[in-house]
């Protein structure tokens, strides 16, 4: 991944669209808080940037991991617990 950023607007824009906190990742990803804590100890999925009350991730990284869990979820013949 390789991102050119120059000026604010360019940084703003990039956050806004490419960066995701932890409640908008899980809900992507459709996973519980638990199961995301779980892909985070695996190194399955690994955030940007830790701060004290928020994780963020990048959207790209997050996507591929989506396209992975709807496989698994498809060949085990399970989903997302609501």
């Amino acid at each position: 991944m390789e991102f050119n950023l120059r000026g604010r607007k360019a940084l703003e824009d990039f956050f806004s669209t490419e960066i995701l906190g932890a409640a908008e990742t899980r809900e992507l990803l459709d996973v519980s808080k638990q199961r995301m804590g779980q892909l985070k100890e695996s190194g399955r999925l690994v955030p940007i940037k830790v701060l004290p009350r928020e994780n963020l991730f990048v959207r790209e990284e997050v996507l591929k991991l989506k396209v992975e869990l709807a496989e698994i979820r498809k060949t085990k013949g399970t989903g997302p617990k609501k």
